[in-house]
């Protein structure tokens, strides 16, 4: 991973004295100077997708700005940072360019449920149930929706919320291999909140054993 990192940075370098170098003598042959350009931008973003597959995000974005530049690419670049300032928590870069790209593809639902999870961890619950809400009406079929709404009532301890959801996700989805772990952090929440008592929790165990 090192030595090809290092092998494209040493690209990059050649690539710039080329075009530098071309230039100081009496300028490139036409079109060559674009196709050279190009090429370092897609060695710009090749650096980035490599420091982001060593999670050194810093420098991931470093080099995602620089292949910005290309238009050629820009779009596909633009999301690859907005997501690289996500898993940085760095969630006011990150917004504002989710919802500059939900503008451009308004049914993308991957962008949504990017968007409703900076709402959750920016504390706008509001914004993050509303926007999970939305993707539930429209996409019913989705169990991950429901996983979320379901989590982010459960970071706000709203028990009753998060077993009105529950109620629904494990009706729709019975083989969930999630089912078991959502109602233990539900139940236990009702025993937080004073919403299950120990009496009734003991009861609910009694009628889940089967006879012998």
């Amino acid at each position: 991973m090192i030595k090809r990192l290092c092998l494209i940075l040493v690209s990059c370098i050649s690539l710039f004295v080329t075009i530098t170098g071309c230039a100081s003598n009496g300028g490139l042959i036409p079109g060559k100077s674009t196709i050279e350009t190009k090429k370092i931008y897609n060695e710009y973003l090749s650096i980035a997708d490599i420091y982001f597959g060593m999670e050194k995000y810093d420098k991931a974005v470093e080099y995602y700005k620089l292949a910005l530049n290309s238009k050629e690419n820009y779009w596909g670049v633009y999301y690859k940072l907005a997501r690289t300032y996500t898993l940085q928590s760095k969630w006011n870069e990150a917004l504002p360019m989710y919802e500059t790209l939900l503008k451009r593809d308004p049914e993308n639902n991957a962008l949504k449920v990017s968007i409703a999870y900076i709402y959750a961890m920016s504390n706008e619950t509001d914004k993050a149930i509303k926007t999970y809400e939305d993707l539930i009406k429209n996409n019913p079929e989705n169990a991950e929706y429901y996983q979320n709404i379901i989590a982010v009532y459960l970071a706000q301890k709203d028990y009753e919320s998060s077993v009105k959801y529950f109620e629904t996700f494990k009706q729709q989805f019975p083989d969930n291999q999630n089912g078991e772990k959502l109602q233990k952090e539900i139940e236990k929440l009702g025993k937080e909140t004073g919403a299950i008592t120990e009496e009734e929790k003991s009861e609910e165990t009694k009628t889940e054993v089967p006879e012998a």
